[in-house]
């Protein structure tokens, strides 16, 4: 009988460039469950983020609670949408006042991120892998930007993801995103407003819903 691992001719460790292959170029995909998009959103370099205003207000209560930290331990907290967010976008004290929450969970709403996705040369190099390639740069012309766009929905099997390439700078395709995110078509609770998500909440744990 064979030795079980025989059936493989290797294994790769941390697979972080071939996790892209599966995505086409310029093309989002939709409706697709929020844990598909946890297999991508650890592997790239998140530049901005918002949760907007398309479910809940910022003054009505959650419909979830947040772990929080005490001096007497963990507790739950339910508050309002602003709340939430107030705490969990809170730095003075420490990194460790909260548990990080789900992306599809923790603000009450759709969370929207951008993210680049770069050539890792010195990575691929250090790879013993004979078929190992930076697929995510592979095709990827040398005055062209890569890019994966997360859309978190609150309903967990209607979130979107896409990669794209394009020849506009980093900074113009941030401040089309930001524009697309703070925007009255994706806002629609009435007068309400999108919110920036800080980058170091993202740095406070692995990624997950």
């Amino acid at each position: 009988m064979k030795n079980f691992n025989d059936y493989f001719e290797y294994a790769e460790d941390y697979p972080s460039g071939k996790v892209f292959d599966i995505l086409p170029w310029n093309v989002e995909w939709c409706y697709c469950s929020t844990t598909f998009l946890n297999g991508f959103i650890n592997y790239v370099k998140i530049k901005k983020a918002y949760v907007i205003s398309r479910y809940t207000k910022w003054d009505e209560e959650a419909d979830n609670s947040i772990k929080i930290k005490e001096l007497t331990g963990w507790k739950d907290f339910k508050g309002t949408k602003k709340e939430h967010y107030d705490i969990l976008t809170r730095y003075d004290t420490g990194s460790n006042c909260f548990n990080f929450q789900g992306l599809d969970n923790a603000f009450s709403d759709d969370v929207l991120i951008l993210a680049r996705v770069d050539h890792d040369v010195e990575k691929k190099e250090q790879k013993n892998c004979p078929i190992y390639a930076d697929s995510c740069q592979a095709d990827v012309g040398p005055e062209e930007n890569c890019f994966i766009f997360f859309w978190y929905d609150r309903d967990c099997s209607d979130s979107c993801i896409g990669r794209f390439k394009t020849k506009d700078s980093e900074e113009d395709v941030i401040t089309s995103f930001s524009a697309y995110c703070t925007s009255e078509t994706l806002n629609n609770e009435g007068g309400e407003e999108a919110k920036e998500i800080p980058l170091p909440y993202f740095a406070h744990a692995w990624i997950h819903d």
